[in-house]
């Protein structure tokens, strides 16, 4: 409803900044963009994203491809 609030995570500068600019354009001031991955323990990890499609995931040490340091927050120390 109109006092509701929606967060969306997303890591990815370019990504942050379309869901940013899409919320403007569409006037949505309840959507809140969070530039970090959701994740088990905060800190940094390595964001692999694919080639195609919009399916990145955090990936361990010595994966391949178009990678990105990110930020990654607790969900539970982000609410509190």
């Amino acid at each position: 409803g109109p006092s509701g609030a929606v967060h969306a995570f997303e890591p990815l500068p370019a990504h942050a900044g379309l869901v940013r600019r899409s919320a403007e354009l569409n006037g949505l001031t309840h959507l809140h963009v969070q530039q970090s991955a959701a994740g088990a323990v905060a800190g940094e990890a390595t964001l692999q994203e694919p080639h195609y499609g919009a399916l990145s995931r955090l990936v361990s040490e010595g994966a391949r491809g178009r990678l990105h340091r990110v930020p990654v927050l607790r969900l539970d120390d982000w609410a509190a």
